[in-house]
């Protein structure tokens, strides 16, 4: 600067601001970088912006005798009320008329990392004027928490974070959690309305987790990237709130919600149960909170067709001290918010359709909670080389609500006494895996958790609480074999129907009876106290038959865990053939399509099990493209668009595309999405032949099946031929789906190429479902119709060997879920209920 003049220390406005300084070091600290105290001083923000409004006039007078080089004061207060602090602190207050004419320099852009080009320069060059600036600033600088502002921050070294109080809440072997305060000046994570609405359940306290160990990065930015995840997808209400994480020198951290009741343990602890039937049924609300959270987690089901890959996660840490309990503005024990946290060991994969669920190395998790394909073996390490799934969080929630049930009934005691008598029936079985007080002795439920099932169950029932006997019942859907528990998609379903009272049974797979209220759980013919849906041990859920218990029974009986094994084939064990027309499908897929667009969870696929039964296979479309067919085209692409819709996941090498007319040894067009399918369809309308032999090119499909049959033969179906060299040489499964109105040329012979097949599958000893041909039937002529039905009540195709035979028909309009499997399952074969005999129905719209 020019014309100034360095004021004389013993000017009594200058010495005010030295002594109000000195003030505030000694009574405001912070916590700075590398230290775990709060010692290190700072100036609020606020407190330094109110001082400098109110003596900016006599200070200016003080630093600039000669007016005429002073700055304004409204500039100075408005612009550089900071700086101006800043500059006293270090005796360089006469340099404040360079700051103002320097919007560079301007407190928006404080604090400095590098020197800026318009920074003053001393006269002398012993002066080390920006140097002193730059270490006083941070004192003056320090760190604003403001909601929205970077989840992930990288600060300087020297920023002092204005944390007023610090208590430790938590020691872990890989984090330290401590309940914090923020000062007030430097506290924008909340907004006014908030804080008055009573949304922010911890108010103006926060939690402060910080990593350590030498794991802490990969912890870090684990729950990092799980809460950028949450938060994108929109699945962040019932998880913790999270603030956002910062380094701080060599410290990694990050700012949660305060629970202002503690974790599910200590709610535990500190509440009595509830007794009164709507605080029941608020409790298992407040508590399926965390089903929710965990269905966001896990993301769109792997079962829902996608063109786009989308990422899947879950959490391997579900127990009640990772479930927080947030009291908020009501005045009843059971206005609570329980929220998901800790998020250090979720997995995260991009998936599709195609790629099925997703899956990852075990990483730990816990071990109380954990599900048996969890189990460590040495009591300690995880298995790297073992692979995990979403279905452990279905496991660990499971065993939560049994303890949550448990303390409804015995209150803490109670819960307590089903704790220890777990840690008592664990250590008996040590020689089987060290995880004390868990769940299962590795392979099956132990005996004291079948026993608490069926207690809780019976106690319920005494006191007419049947949202808990329910709750219950999805305890047992999801205390089973990892291949048989349903997913969080179905269960949410299902939970949410439950606690609206629309529904008491659980959807289980392969059942036949259900209910529609709870109340219909206690009617006769209903699953009921003393009554168990008989349990199918080969496939680990329950099936339709209902045994009756001896009339001395109190409770029903709760089977062991099924031990896993290779599900190639399920069978349906249904008793009645379900029906899904086109149109009920159509409607089904115009509002997967919907969700999609608003990026929201799409509606479950109904009858989902059946289309399992397909498992993975190579999907062939063969269409007859003759004029005949020119009336009914755009059914035809409706149904080839709505097969392949559903089809794609199971044929991730594409599917194919034949026309019969095509030439000999001419390539399929191949489509990994049913769009594409459509749109080589539509223009396939414009060259539709006279006539079309579909023996010649059905021929030439199944030959090429024959041929690698032939060359693959089996021992037995599913057991390889000795001297089979390679396994992964074994053809895939196929699927032929044919649309045709039957109306050939005059010696067409579809006949002979099936036969042959037959054959080849009988003398290779292939499984009978190894290939399944559907016919797919439109128009009603009565010549191309019979000659459909002839081939499916062929008998020269049914044996001993394979009772079902190899072909089915279904008329365009008809049941959907036929169209799919009716070549290779058994049960919709030659079935007349299994059928919609109509070639009316239209895509609704």
């Amino acid at each position: 600067m020019s014309g100034g003049h360095r004021p004389h220390s013993s000017n009594t406005h200058l010495r005010n601001y030295a002594a109000w300084l000195e003030d505030h070091r000694s009574s405001t600290k912070g916590l700075g970088s590398g230290s775990s105290n709060l010692d290190t001083s700072f100036v609020p923000r606020n407190d330094a912006l109110v001082y400098i409004k109110r003596h900016a006039a006599p200070l200016i007078t003080a630093l600039f005798p000669d007016l005429r080089y002073a700055p304004a004061t409204q500039d100075v207060v408005h612009n550089c009320s900071i700086g101006l602090a800043i500059l006293l602190s270090i005796g360089k207050g006469e340099y404040i008329a360079d700051f103002v004419q320097s919007q560079r320099l301007y407190d928006e852009h404080l604090p400095f990392l590098e020197q800026p080009y318009s920074f003053p320069r001393p006269p002398s060059k012993r002066d080390h004027f920006y140097e002193d600036f730059y270490d006083a600033q941070w004192e003056f600088c320090a760190h604003i928490f403001k909601r929205g502002h970077g989840l992930d921050l990288k600060l300087p070294k020297q920023t002092i974070l204005p944390i007023i109080e610090k208590v430790r809440i938590d020691r872990r072997s890989t984090s330290i959690i401590n309940r914090i305060s923020i000062h007030e000046a430097h506290d924008e994570l909340h907004d006014d309305q908030e804080l008055q609405a009573g949304h922010a359940f911890g108010g103006q306290t926060y939690v402060m987790k910080t990593y350590r160990g030498k794991e802490a990065q990969a912890m870090y930015d684990t729950e990092v990237a799980a809460f950028k995840h949450i938060i994108n997808a929109r699945a962040d209400e019932n998880f913790v709130r999270f603030y956002g994480g910062f380094r701080h020198g060599t410290s990694l951290s990050i700012i949660l919600e305060y629970a202002n009741v503690g974790t599910l343990d200590s709610y535990f602890v500190k509440v009595r149960p509830p007794t009164k039937s709507d605080e029941i049924r608020q409790f298992w609300i407040n508590l399926c909170n965390v089903l929710e959270g965990i269905y966001g987690l896990h993301g769109i089901p792997a079962d829902v067709s996608l063109d786009f890959p989308a990422t899947r996660g879950w959490h391997q840490d579900i127990k009640p001290s990772n479930i927080l309990a947030l009291h908020g503005s009501g005045s009843r024990a059971c206005d609570v918010r329980f929220k998901v946290c800790d998020l250090g060991l979720s997995h995260f994969r991009l998936s599709n359709s195609y790629t099925g669920n997703p899956h990852d190395a075990d990483v730990g998790g816990t071990r109380e909670y954990g599900a048996p394909e969890c189990v460590r073996p040495d009591g300690h390490s995880p298995d790297l080389n073992r692979a995990v799934g979403q279905s452990v969080d279905v496991w660990s929630f499971g065993c939560i609500c049994l303890e949550a049930a448990c303390w409804l009934i015995g209150d803490h005691a109670g819960l307590i006494a089903f704790r220890e008598s777990r840690r008592h029936e664990t250590e008996q079985k040590r020689h089987r895996h060290s995880d004390i007080r868990c769940f299962h002795d590795g392979s099956n439920l132990l005996l004291c958790v079948q026993e608490m099932i069926n207690s809780v169950q019976q106690e319920a029932t005494e006191r007419d609480d049947h949202l808990t006997y329910a709750i219950v019942e999805q305890v047992k859907r999801m205390l089973v074999a990892a291949d048989n528990r349903p997913t969080t998609h179905e269960l949410v379903f299902d939970v949410r129907e439950l606690l609206r009272g629309v529904s008491t049974t659980p959807r289980r797979r392969n059942t036949a009876h259900s209910s529609s209220n709870i109340d219909d759980m206690f009617s006769s013919g209903s699953s009921r106290p003393g009554r168990d849906p008989q349990f199918d041990s080969s496939s680990g859920t329950y099936g339709s038959a209902i045994e009756e218990s001896p009339a001395t029974s109190t409770s029903p009986s709760f089977p062991p865990i099924p031990t896993p094994r290779p599900r190639r084939h399920p069978t349906n064990r249904l008793s009645q053939v379900p029906i899904w027309s086109q149109a009920a499908a159509w409607t089904w897929y115009n509002e997967v399509k919907a969700a999609q667009r608003l990026r929201e969870y799409p509606p479950p696929l109904p009858h989902k099990q059946h289309f399992q039964e397909m498992g993975k296979r190579d999907i062939v479309f063969l269409v007859d493209d003759v004029k005949s067919m020119a009336p009914h085209w755009k059914q035809v692409t409706e149904t080839v668009t709505l097969l392949a819709y559903l089809l794609k996941g199971s044929d991730k090498n594409g599917m194919d595309l034949y026309f019969s007319t095509s030439p000999p040894g001419e390539r399929p067009e191949n489509a990994s999405n049913s769009s594409d399918l459509a749109r080589t369809l539509r223009a396939r309308s414009h060259a539709l032949q006279e006539s079309s032999d579909i023996s010649l090119r059905l021929a030439e499909i199944l030959t090429e099946c024959r041929k690698k049959m032939s060359r693959c033969p089996m021992l037995s179906p599913g057991v390889p031929a000795p001297g089979w060299p390679f396994l992964s040489r074994k053809p895939k499964p196929m699927n032929i789906y044919v649309l045709t109105d039957g109306i050939w040329r005059e010696h067409a012979d579809p006949f002979s190429p099936i036969d042959h097949l037959v054959q080849t599958m009988r003398n290779t000893h292939y499984e009978p479902r190894h290939i399944g041909i559907q016919f797919v039937s439109f128009g009603n002529e009565p010549e191309g119709l019979e000659k459909m039905q002839q081939l499916d009540d062929n008998d020269a195709w049914r044996d001993k060997y394979n009772p079902s035979d190899v072909v089915d028909t279904e008329p365009y309009g008809g049941n959907v879920i036929k169209m799919v499997v009716g070549g290779i399952e058994k049960t919709f074969d030659n079935n007349e209920n299994g059928s919609v005999p109509t070639h009316s129905l239209d895509q609704p719209g």
